[in-house]
């Protein structure tokens, strides 16, 4: 009879992605000196069930609802405390019986030791020895079987050490995006002959993205028929995680290679299978160094506090349709040069408020045809020095009130 030490507790911890700040772990301790010797085991998907309904992601959950469930953890870490303790207590017992096969329970009457005399046993080895002609002689290995008698966990799934690579699939159809509310995708791996290249060859799997946080980051969602890379986490088969994405000859670089070897790239392609993109692409060749910039229909920025743009050189804005610039305080702008306003149809300003100008050298203007002004009040005209008026045609003056002329040199008609 024999009692070895074992571990006391047993610990299992999982996360989630749907809660990741939530702490998943089950745990069993043995009452005892023991349960200071813990067994830690993190283990992802070691929580998931599937409970058959509380779907409240009808995309994520289209064929089947799997959660992590916080019981299941602890009901799984007590199972695997009673493995880890299975064999404590050992005996091995001398017999001439040959049925005490494996699986037989049996007691031994009459024994000398205590906890050995009239107690359930059960057979869990036996090995017989001996030479023809003479008696055999068995040694049983039977635990009590008031102790919990599981198989040992000793078998471990085969790991995916590699990455792989696969290819985005989904349903038959025009939209060539296929994902859930939490961006993830379907593939299907090189090696499988049973899928069909459709919504149903392979589980959702995550992407991993360059940047990610509480509702910031960025997203770009892999599309159908691209070939993307295959990571596992913990090496487990069956959690997989999108950490790269890579080209092929159905779907190639965005640039003309090695011609464009300076170019960077960051295009779009319209969806669903539309003719058109959005871009913004790097050039830096140099010398002829420049950032490329284009929306396919709209574009849209907005800044919320100062905003400064300087252009060294020349600046050049074509506005095929309408254009409004609003502005909801004051505005100051500064030409240092000439400035030249060319409008090919006509021209409205209103000021709701007073005017001034001043120029510092001459004035012209011209009006090609008709010119009207109506000032509803007063107008005062002050020429400090020669006035000069030539008509051309008939003059005619209608003054509804009176008029006062005051000359202080000399007039000649």
């Amino acid at each position: 009879l024999s009692h070895e030490v074992r571990h006391g507790a047993a610990t299992i911890r999982d996360v989630d992605f749907r809660r990741p700040a939530f702490e998943l772990r089950g745990e069993n301790k043995q009452a005892g000196p023991e349960a200071d010797y813990e067994h830690y085991d993190y283990r992802p998907g070691g929580f998931l069930i599937e409970p058959g309904q509380g779907g409240d992601t009808p995309f994520a959950d289209d064929r089947g609802i799997a959660r992590h469930d916080d019981k299941f953890g602890k009901d799984r870490a007590a199972r695997a405390l009673i493995a880890l303790r299975g064999g404590r207590e050992a005996m091995t017992l001398g017999t001439n019986v040959l049925d005490l096969k494996p699986g037989t329970v049996f007691a031994a009457s009459g024994h000398t030791h205590p906890e050995i005399d009239g107690r359930a046993l059960l057979s869990t080895g036996l090995t017989i020895q001996g030479v023809t002609g003479e008696e055999c002689f068995l040694t049983v290995h039977p635990p009590p079987t008031y102790v919990p008698f599981p198989p040992p966990a000793v078998s471990r799934r085969p790991p995916v050490s590699r990455v792989q690579t696969a290819v985005l699939v989904g349903p038959r159809g025009d939209d060539d995006i296929h994902t859930d509310e939490f961006g993830r995708v379907r593939v299907q791996f090189p090696w499988d002959r049973e899928g069909i290249h459709d919504d149903k060859s392979g589980p959702w799997i995550r992407v991993a993205e360059g940047w990610g946080g509480r509702g910031y980051g960025m997203i770009t969602i892999p599309r159908m028929g691209q070939e993307v890379l295959v990571s596992f986490l913990e090496g487990d088969p069956d959690r997989p995680i999108i950490v790269g994405r890579v080209e092929n000859q159905t779907h190639p670089v965005p640039e003309t290679l090695p011609e464009n070897k300076t170019q960077s790239d960051y295009k779009s392609d319209s969806s669903p299978k539309a003719d058109g993109f959005n871009r913004i692409r790097y050039e830096d060749k140099a010398g002829e160094e420049e950032v490329y910039i284009q929306a396919q229909r709209n574009q849209r920025a907005l800044v919320k506090n100062d905003e400064t743009i300087t252009v060294g050189h020349d600046r050049q804005k074509n506005v095929s349709h309408h254009e409004t610039d609003t502005t909801d305080h004051d505005r100051f702008e500064v030409t240092e040069h000439d400035r030249r306003v060319n409008t090919g149809n006509d021209h409205i300003t209103q000021i709701k408020n007073d005017r001034r100008k001043l120029v510092k050298n001459d004035e012209k203007e011209v009006v090609i045809v008709d010119q009207q002004l109506l000032v509803e009040k007063d107008k005062d005209i002050v020429g400090k020095g020669n006035r000069r008026e030539k008509i051309y045609g008939d003059s005619h003056l209608h003054v509804l009130g009176k008029r006062n002329e005051k000359i202080q040199g000399t007039q000649s008609l």
